[in-house]
């Protein structure tokens, strides 16, 4: 294998990345480095096993008291304080000896966002977070480190060591104006240490990012490529279509029916407190989360899907029309089992699919054909695994105000299968396409082995799905994968993948993978012929009537395949029978 390493010319193994650039490790000089695009934020799995989502901090000057973009009013700000983070970076903030002294900063947001700040007590030793629009906030005891008086969604106190407290409050609504007060209506002198300010989208604060002139974000944002390690201490980059999470609000679990609710109850997937609590009542009935119609216009498939752990019961996902006319399925959430789905007043049954993601943690998902263009989506509860499903799909029985379950991160999108999680605070969230491509690493040549490993994650049942190849072409889409002399490609093709040569002239190999599995796969040509290797398997040899091949790769990620891509080769001669059987061999 190292012979072959030596051969190559390209080497691609995901492991260095930066916004729109997937490094390569040959050669090392810059030329073999992929560019990537996907124009919007996204989440993976990352090197800890938890969903890393995009972060932010919505503030400007978010440590900068001095600038005008904070109103001091008559509230004096001394800088060069020593902080919670052992640097002199604190702030001394005081206020004369009247009621509601305040500083304000204005931002632009809505939707549910949580407002933090550090802070520790002085001569005083209280502060109130206030968003003015709302007219909603909390107070913070810096001396117990409590908190009280909340009138927005949830808040939080938390202990960072040497008298400093980071203090959170969650809103869901527009954010125009937010305060902090000192002490807020009380008429007494006195002053308390504050730094770094943060405003947020989501149900909980995250770690800190400074901010001057602009609002910063950071995490998995625009174009940065997604090394997902699921089910791996190996990241692979993960490649997934463009889909739309229309669930919006899919953390802030709201409205239900016989339930008790409580946001931010435990650890979520993403390893952070904004999971819900959902407990059945002692009342008999159907006890259910209800989302209200969504609707999704001209949708072929459905998925619907959501995070849940046992708590004493299981979880039933129904999709419904109306009473007489719904689908679901009952979750088995001690062993991660999805039960026979069921139906009532259609024809089709939906599909279910569970997902291990550790900490007792499972992603349960059902897939249909809409009834129409406008449906409900319940995350019903049971205590029954076997339950037959009465009126919407929700199991009936009689809750103990105790038993329940855990969720988070609900998902409906249009497809036959659930997609990476898409976090929504307010409204529906697209994520686009993901591709990358390196064009014109080489010269022209008359022989070369082009080699591929990645994991098939999901795929659809359509054609076209293109996902490696080698182009005659040297420009972007001009004649890449196009019927042309020398290209060679390898494409999903509903539920196979398939190697062609020519572009769809002449079929060299055709593959049908199970869900989760590892494929490596050569594709080489020598000026004459050219053949695919599978999985250690040589394929059928396959007359080549290209005088030249342009090395030029492009990942053409397709609409609908989900697949990890873990290394791509290029090998500028062909190799032996023995050397790509060895390389492809699993």
């Amino acid at each position: 294998m190292a012979n072959i390493y030596d051969k190559a010319s390209l080497v691609m193994i995901p492991s260095g990345t930066k916004a729109s650039k997937i490094f390569s490790q040959k050669p090392v000089n810059g030329d073999g480095d992929f560019t990537f695009s996907r124009s919007t934020a996204a989440t993976r799995v990352n090197a800890s096993g938890n969903i890393e989502k995009e972060t932010q901090n919505l503030f400007t000057y978010s440590n900068n008291l001095s600038n005008p973009i904070w109103q001091l009013g008559v509230i004096t700000a001394t800088g060069g304080q020593s902080g919670y983070d052992s640097s002199s970076d604190a702030w001394l903030i005081t206020k004369d000896a009247n009621a509601y002294r305040a500083i304000e900063h204005d931002v632009n947001n809505s939707g549910v966002y949580t407002y933090s700040v550090y802070a520790k007590a002085n001569t005083l030793d209280k502060i109130y977070l206030r968003n003015q629009t709302l007219g909603q906030g909390a107070y913070f005891d810096l001396t117990n480190g409590t908190t009280y008086g909340n009138s927005g969604l949830f808040s939080s106190i938390v202990s960072v060591g040497g008298g400093w407290y980071r203090c959170s409050v969650t809103f869901n609504g527009t954010s125009i104006r937010l305060a902090i007060y000192i002490d807020f209506d009380v008429a007494t002198a006195g002053s308390v240490y504050v730094q770094d300010f943060q405003v947020e989208k989501g149900l909980v604060a995250r770690d800190y990012i400074e901010t001057t002139t602009a609002a910063v974000e950071g995490g998995i944002t625009d174009n940065v490529p997604r090394l997902d390690y699921t089910d791996s201490s190996c990241p692979a980059l993960l490649l997934e279509p463009l889909r739309t999470n229309y669930y919006t609000q899919s953390e802030y679990v709201q409205t239900g029916t016989r339930v008790t609710l409580a946001n931010n109850a435990t650890t979520s997937p993403e390893g952070v407190d904004n999971a819900a609590s959902v407990i059945a009542t002692s009342v008999s009935g159907s006890h259910e989360v209800l989302t209200g119609q969504i609707t999704i216009s001209g949708a072929g498939v459905i998925t619907f899907s959501t995070f849940a752990k046992y708590n004493g019961n299981h979880l039933v996902l129904t999709k419904a029309y109306n009473s007489s006319n719904w689908t679901g399925c009952v979750f088995d959430l001690q062993n991660g089992v999805a039960k026979t789905p069921q139906n009532n007043g259609i024809s089709d049954v939906c599909t279910a699919d569970v997902e291990d993601y550790g900490n007792g943690w499972y992603r349960c998902s059902i897939t249909f054909t809409p009834f129409a263009s406008a449906n409900q989506y319940i995350i019903s509860l049971t205590d029954n695994v076997n339950a037959t499903l009465g009126t919407w799909g929700a199991d009936t029985y009689m809750g103990d105000d105790v038993s329940g379950i855990y969720l988070y991160g609900s998902q409906v999108e249009a497809g036959s299968y659930a997609t990476s999680y898409i976090p929504t605070y307010g409204t529906s969230v697209t994520r686009n396409q993901d591709t990358y491509k390196k064009l014109g690493f080489g010269n022209t040549s008359t022989e070369g082995t082009f080699y591929a490993e990645f994991e098939v994650k999901k795929m659809e049942s359509a054609n076209g799905q293109y996902m490696y190849g080698l182009s005659v072409g040297t420009t972007d889409l001009g004649n890449f994968f196009a019927t042309a002399s020398g290209a060679l490609s390898i494409i999903t093709n509903g539920a196979n993948i398939q190697g062609f040569n020519n572009g769809y002239a002449d079929s060299l190999f055709s593959y049908t993978p199970s869900i989760g599995d590892t494929a490596k796969i050569a594709i080489r040509y020598d000026g004459s012929n050219v053949v695919a290797f599978v999985n250690g398997v040589k394929q059928t040899t396959k007359t080549d009537n290209a005088s030249g091949v342009k090395n030029s790769i492009r990942v053409n990620h397709g609409e609908k395949s989900s697949h990890a891509t873990k290394q791509l080769l290029f090998i500028p001669t062909a190799l032996t029978d023995q050397e790509a059987i060895d390389l492809t061999t699993i």
